[in-house]
Order: C-alpha cells, then structure tokens, then sequence
C-alpha cells in the first residue's frame, strides 16, 4: 500500500519515503485532531482564509510543491478552487476532502482523507499545519496519491509543481547567475521580472547550483553563511524600486516555504539599508511586518537574487480568458511534418499555448519535465 493512503495506522507511512525522511516519521494522525495556535481545531483553511504562511515544510523534500503553494496562496480563490471539503464547514465530519490538479495537462480531482503521517509527538511529519489550516497537508497528500506515493514528491521544480496547482502555461528563465555578465542581461531580468508581478502572473526563484563554491560542500557553506538554502525554492512575492539618496535600489522580495530562516546580506532584517530609507517607503515595504521577526519572507536587492540564484519561474495566470484543451497525436517520424491543430483567433488577441506530456514521476527513480 503506497504511504499517500493513509487508511489504516497498521500501514507504517514511511514505507515509499526516501531514507532522509522515512526516519522523522513515526505513525498516522488525523487532521481533525490537530489544533492550531489559537487552541482550537484546525480547518481547512485559516480564519483568515487561505494565506502564504499557511504553508510550512516538513521533512519531505518537496519545497518545489509548497513553495508554489505558498505563491499560489497570494490568490486566495485560486486555492479555494484548488481544494475543498466535503461539506460547508471546512472541517468536514468524516475527514474527506479533495484537491483538483493538473496532470499533463487534464485536470483530476483527487480524494484523500486526512490521515497524515507524523512525527511521534503527534504532529505532522510533512505539511505542517501550526498556523491552524489543513489545506497545504492535503494538497500535498492529493499530490502524492496522484503520483504514488509521499516519496515520489522528492525533489522537482517549480515550473512542474504550478502546472500541477493550475494547469497554466508556465515560463523559466534558467541561469539567471550569468545574465550580470552580459551586457544589459541585469536590466532583461529586472524587466521580466517587473512584468510579471505587475502581470499579477505567479513567480518562483530556484536558489544554488550557480558554481560559487570548488564542490557541492563548500558551496553549502557559502549559502548556510547568507541564511540561504542550497537546493532550495524560494516564492518572489513583490519586485520594487526604491530611491535610496541619489539612486535606486532594485529590491526583490521573497519567501522561505519553511516559514523561517533568512537572508543574512544587504537589505535582510535589520540590515543598516534600511536606516537610508523614508519612513513612509519603510512601511510600504514591511507589509506584513516581514522585518519584525523571523517569518521566512525577506527583501534582498536583484543583484543578489542573481548572484545567489539560477532560475526564475513564471506561471502566466490571467484572469477572464478563455481556455481550451485537447490530446494531440505526435507523429512517429518527424521526416514528414503534419499539423497537429490549428487556432483561428477571429480578432487580436493574447494568446498563451504550452504543450504539456506526463513526466516519469512515481514512475521511477527519475523523473523529468516535458
């Protein structure tokens, strides 16, 4: 039985679960057992609705789903859309709930239960739900039932985990680390990242693999030293430029899926960049009151988001457009192209198409995007 099923407390949860987490994961314990900070009952969602920090990594390495969910949750009615329970209350009586997801571009709705694997205080080994909602731990659950298993959901990318949350086109922009190398590249990847926040299109950033240290440890050292996290993905919630004295700074803000743990340079917390600032441009940029505590979400300036990460991942969420989807037949032989499909728009239009195939996840010991 794969560990996503979670209908018995017989079944050990850490059965198809790579070794590094199989070791943090004792048992099962139900989502409506569980309590939030405020003493009571967990829901569905918080009573604030679906909200960023919501979501919390456990110990399952899947910070390429969560951190698009956390993204995802900047759009309230996306993940109202995304998952629900089987009644009104949104706590459902009987544990059901559902999560509709994208698979190689058909939508399925999945049901699970909210039986959860869990640490042996009791607590969920996963998704963690101390900020008082279930939803990210059933999303994850939907997820790891679609694919197999808790193990599958080891290692991805964010392109792949906001295909499966929307089902919309998705763009990356890989090795943005050499784009301050060439001329103007700083200015091109300000410009797409401009657009799309002001797009309101759903961005992710991709941290390490960008060689600055001689071996994999070393390079760990370098990331740990910053308060970043090698390997890891990251939600960019807001790109803005302020006037510091005579210029301008080029801030990025983002957002660790573990909800805590910082960067350390240039316009982290507490960081003497902010002393330079107006009052009122301070206040415009600790929304939330990110630089109150440690909360996971940071500022850093865009020549630092280059230098420390390698891709930048843009999922094009539009509002009011139409879409359309069918199974296209590849040819066997590409010596004899034949089209596929065609698309008559009757008058101008944007049109985003992306053309999307099942990846091996769950598959294998790989897997990869399409």
């Amino acid at each position: 039985m794969a560990a996503s099923c979670g209908k018995s407390s017989a079944v050990t949860p850490s059965a198809a679960l790579p070794a590094h987490s199989a070791k943090d994961v004792a048992g099962w314990v139900r989502g409506g057992a569980l309590t939030g900070p405020d003493g009571r009952p967990v829901g569905l969602f918080g009573a604030d609705g679906p909200r960023p920090r919501d979501v919390g990594q456990g110990a399952l390495g899947d910070c390429w789903l969560l951190s698009s969910l956390s993204v995802l949750a900047n759009f309230p009615e996306l993940v109202r859309r995304l998952v629900w329970a089987a009644d009104d209350s949104g706590r459902s009586a009987a544990g059901v709930f559902a999560a509709r997801l994208c698979l190689a571009g058909e939508f399925r709705v999945v049901t699970v239960d909210d039986a959860l694997p869990a640490r042996r205080d009791g607590r969920p080994a996963f998704a963690g739900v101390d900020a008082g909602a279930l939803w990210p731990a059933i999303v994850e659950k939907a997820a790891a039932k679609l694919h197999g298993s808790y193990g599958a959901l080891d290692s991805g990318n964010a392109a792949e985990a906001l295909g499966l949350l929307t089902g919309l086109p998705t763009r990356t922009w890989p090795k943005i680390h050499e784009m301050p190398k060439k001329p103007g590249g700083l200015d091109e990847l300000h410009g797409a990242l401009v657009h799309a926040h002001r797009s309101g299109f759903i961005i992710s950033a991709s941290c390490g693999f960008t060689g600055l240290g001689a071996d994999e440890a070393q390079e760990e050292k370098i990331y740990d030293r910053v308060g970043l996290l090698n390997a890891h993905e990251y939600a960019v919630l807001r790109v803005v430029d302020v006037t510091v004295g005579a210029g301008k700074a080029r801030l990025v803000q983002l957002r660790n899926p573990w909800a805590k743990r910082e960067w350390r340079g240039p316009w982290s917390r507490g960081g003497p960049e902010w002393a330079a600032l107006p009052e009122a441009a301070r206040a415009m940029l600790d929304d939330g009151r990110c630089l109150a505590s440690d909360d996971g979400v940071f500022w850093m300036a865009l020549a630092d988001v280059a230098r420390y990460f390698h891709e930048v991942t843009v999922c094009r969420l539009r509002r009011n457009f139409a879409q359309a989807r069918w199974p296209v037949d590849t040819p066997k032989s590409l010596d004899a192209p034949a089209a596929a499909f065609e698309i008559c728009c009757p008058r101008d239009t944007t049109l985003d198409a992306a053309l999307l195939q099942r990846t091996g996840r769950g598959l294998g010991p790989h897997h990869v995007m399409g």
